[in-house]
């Protein structure tokens, strides 16, 4: 019998359909974002213009912007004060400009509330420095971030880097302070806008010296009261987040394999994103940690990238352009990985703040480094194939509160 040419077209488009499919595998980290960090140029604008940034940041099919919101400098008038004045008042022009400007660029803003200083009124030292910060004072300080930025900012991480001595202090107290720290952000945050997301975590990926961090798998087993094999150590609270946000630098070596140098068995660099991934699922299995009606969190990649100069290993630019694509793809076809984030973009002068941590893929002069190039032609390949999200161009959000 014949079969007409409709039909004929029909019957193969579906045969290709077929193959298609089964070649290509489930991924459920299809639209994974590609993200970026460089406060120096986008919040503070110390140098590169930050409008030539966001240009070449599309490029990268950039989709998302992590900004730090420190405490103390949110209020330049009071963070000396060692009471807590009547009235607090916050200077959040910068990080509205940010997000008024990311938007224009098909980008959204996630903030990091941290410390680094703290106000002097909300350390245990009373001055301005990062030990013990005070639970209650934070819930006050998320509550007023989350209703100035209600409707313009859908994210918010609590803290950056709590299992290290330069954002928490003390080491040995960093567990029970965090744990602490995060109930209080995070109820105060919701409080105001439900559905803004909140992230646990944004802890570093390893530790030199026990006085210096703490292990992430050691920090997150101490902030959710787990023993060494993730069961209830104690009667704690069950946590919720919308996702556990982390660093997985591997500085000294190809992100394939495991750092020689500091690779104990609670440390998380990018090659061992497992280790997390299992450590969450045990959490929740044990009802210690849950995402979103109690179901496994994902990972939101928050800092990444090879350093370009400075005190760390500095590689050759075509071997920093392999690792860090290399790097992107291991998140990109991990299930659990939400977001991928390339930290810093622009090489920084010698005299800037945070100088000698320059993980940049564009020169001072504004010329794109191999990574950057490696990492174009690697996002243009899998927006195609809709393993990223991409950037469709200006968003539209409400105008910010005066």
């Amino acid at each position: 019998m014949r079969v007409p040419r409709l039909t004929r077209l029909v019957l193969v488009a579906a045969a290709v359909s077929a193959v298609v499919g089964a070649s290509t595998p489930a991924h459920a980290a299809r639209g994974m974002e590609v993200a970026l960090q460089d406060d120096a140029i986008f919040l503070n604008h110390w140098y590169y213009s930050s409008t030539r940034a966001f240009q070449q940041a599309q490029q990268l099919q950039v989709t998302r912007l992590r900004v730090n919101l420190l405490w103390a400098k949110a209020l330049p008038t009071q963070r000396a004060l060692k009471k807590r004045p009547r009235h607090l008042s916050y200077d959040f022009r910068p990080w509205d400009a940010v997000v008024d400007q990311a938007a224009r660029y098909g980008i959204r803003v996630s903030l990091s509330l941290a410390g680094q200083p703290l106000p002097a009124f909300a350390s245990g030292h009373h001055r301005q420095d990062e030990y013990k910060p005070n639970a209650r004072r934070f819930a006050e300080f998320a509550r007023d971030v989350a209703r100035h930025f209600r409707g313009r900012v859908d994210r918010y991480s609590i803290w950056n880097e709590p299992n290290h001595k330069a954002w928490l202090a003390p080491v040995r107290s960093q567990g029970r302070i965090y744990r602490k720290l995060y109930v209080a952000g995070y109820r105060a945050i919701k409080r105001v806008n439900r559905h803004a997301k909140v992230f646990i975590g944004e802890t570093a990926p390893f530790s030199k010296s026990s006085k210096i961090a703490t292990p992430p798998l050691k920090f997150l087993r101490q902030v959710t009261c787990a023993n060494r094999h993730y069961h209830r150590r104690r009667h704690c609270r069950a946590l919720v987040a919308d996702g556990y946000a982390h660093h997985p630098y591997e500085f000294t070596r190809s992100p394939k394999h495991p750092p020689r140098q500091f690779n104990h068995r609670d440390d998380v660099p990018i090659a061992h994103l497992g280790r997390l991934t299992r450590a969450l699922d045990k959490l929740r299995r044990a009802h210690l940690l849950y995402g979103p009606h109690r179901r496994r969190l994902d990972l939101y990649l928050h800092e990444y990238g090879y350093f370009n100069s400075g005190r760390g290993k500095v590689f050759p630019q075509a071997t920093r352009a392999k690792f860090l694509v290399g790097g992107f793809t291991i998140a990109q076809r991990n299930r659990r990985v939400r977001t991928m984030l390339q930290y810093g973009f622009a090489q920084p002068p010698p005299s800037t703040p945070g100088a000698f941590f320059d993980l940049s893929i564009v020169s001072r002069g504004g010329s794109f480094l191999q990574p950057f190039v490696a990492l174009r032609a690697w996002a243009s390949t899998n927006v195609k194939r809709h393993k990223i999200k991409r950037n469709r161009g200006p968003l539209h959000l409400p105008p910010r509160k005066r």
